[in-house]
């Protein structure tokens, strides 16, 4: 079982990479795209779209692999701390985030280009969220 665990953790914390480069690469890229021409404004979209698909497998990995780790680990969601139900409501305000950002760059990418404040806020809270949750992470499974 020890071999498991370890290995899934090992998926986890790749998939955590990944998804916070994707966030990362993301938050950095997203203020040039209001301000870029339409032909430097596509090719950012054709770089966002592959760090948002990157994003999704990454969470789907995470929402597989996290909780498989607290049934191999702890045997369930019983014993878990204060900090593991912070880390948990501080990912559903970053997937909310992330959904808002989708949703607002889906708006820029249709050419309105006052869709632009809210993509660089709910990227913002996105970045602060997932900084967040590793932090809680650290004092869960301390």
């Amino acid at each position: 079982m020890d071999i498991f665990i370890n290995l899934l953790f090992w998926v986890h914390m790749v998939a955590l990479a990944v998804g916070g480069s994707a966030s990362f690469g993301l938050f950095a890229m997203r203020p040039f795209v209001a301000k870029s021409s339409p032909e430097t404004r596509e090719k950012l979209f054709s770089i966002e779209g592959a760090l948002s698909r990157n994003g999704m497998i990454a969470l789907g990995l995470l929402f597989v692999s996290g909780p498989l780790l607290i049934w191999a680990r702890f045997g369930g969601f019983g014993a878990l701390s204060v900090w593991f139900w912070v880390k948990m409501g501080l990912i559903a305000v970053q997937i909310v985030a992330i959904a808002m950002a989708g949703r607002a760059g889906r708006r820029l990418k249709g050419g309105d280009l006052s869709a632009a404040p809210a993509l660089t806020m709910a990227s913002n809270v996105s970045i602060l969220a997932f900084l967040l949750v590793i932090l809680s992470a650290v004092f869960a499974f301390e």
